[in-house]
């Protein structure tokens, strides 16, 4: 214990200071006095400064939140704007790619070793089987313009089956051409598949413009043309994977393009057996309902 007066040590029995002569009872009532008067102002200081740190943090939270919006709607933008920037190129690219494929399709179709050519030419399959059943469903709004013709029965569910049957065609090209001894991927003749449908694609495309002003005459005649060139495909893309042999040493292509047929013809029947033939059974449906309107 010490004196409150001078600041002396006191004994624990001690009632007067021996250095100044204080009470030690007013010392210890004193040093009470303080003891109750600081925890108030202590509490104060305390709830004044909890609340400024709370107001501090409040302010900070919310100007960290508003922060992070902003952060995230600007990367938001910017890989919008990527995303955009790198379609518009690709565009441009896959234009270029199919001027030059439209121009020279069997020498685009022996280049299937280069990347840029396989992933245009898995492009050009889809729009391939996606063009064939769109240009079938605007041919049925034609027809009558009253009914409402189903958009997936019509246009998905053969937009997947084409491409389905496109790529276990590309299987057994593949097949036929590890039989033929070239070392190619199945990418490398996917691209060249690929390459070779984009001049049934710009029929496509044509038959579409003339729908416009239906002209079916020459919309038949197109077709019938762009069928004839799917015809010969596959004979391309087997002579497109002979060119890559710097000697002949497997199958022979002629060969090949027997094997490659039979399962062309075996493909077709499987399909429209099973899978095309619920989808011709709409079709007549729908072709039905149309005469029967008419």
């Amino acid at each position: 214990m010490i004196c409150n007066n001078c600041g002396a040590p006191l004994e624990n029995d001690a009632k007067f200071c021996t250095n100044c002569g204080a009470a030690i009872a007013q010392t210890i009532n004193q040093q009470a006095g303080n003891t109750a008067e600081q925890p108030i102002s202590e509490r104060s200081n305390e709830t004044s400064n909890t609340q400024a740190q709370d107001t501090d943090t409040q302010t900070h939270h919310t100007s960290n939140s508003s922060t992070t919006d902003t952060v995230k709607q600007t990367i938001a933008q910017i890989q919008e704007h990527e995303y955009v920037e790198k379609g518009k190129v690709y565009a441009i690219n896959y234009l270029n790619y199919a001027k030059v494929a439209l121009k020279s399709p069997f020498k685009t179709a022996k280049q299937m070793q280069h990347p840029d050519i396989q992933l245009h030419g898995i492009t050009t399959i889809g729009l391939y089987s996606f063009l064939m059943p769109l240009l079938f469903f605007f041919m049925l709004q034609t027809f009558n313009s009253y009914m409402q013709v189903p958009f997936f029965d019509v246009v998905i569910k053969p937009f997947v089956i084409l491409a389905i049957v496109s790529l276990v065609m590309v299987a057994v090209l593949f097949g036929v051409g590890r039989l033929m001894r070239v070392n190619v991927s199945f990418k490398a003749v996917l691209g060249a598949y690929g390459s070779l449908h984009t001049l049934p694609v710009v029929l496509l495309l044509l038959s579409m413009i003339l729908l416009v002003f239906n002209n079916y005459g020459l919309i038949t005649l197109v077709l019938s043309f762009m069928f004839l060139v799917t015809t010969t495909i596959n004979v391309s893309v087997l002579f497109a994977l002979k060119s890559q042999l710097s000697e002949e040493i497997g199958l022979d292509v002629v060969y090949g393009i027997i094997l490659s047929y039979i399962a062309l013809i075996v493909l077709v029947l499987v399909v429209s057996d099973s899978i095309m033939g619920s989808m011709m059974m709409d079709m007549e449906n729908i072709l039905y309902d149309l005469l029967f309107m008419f």
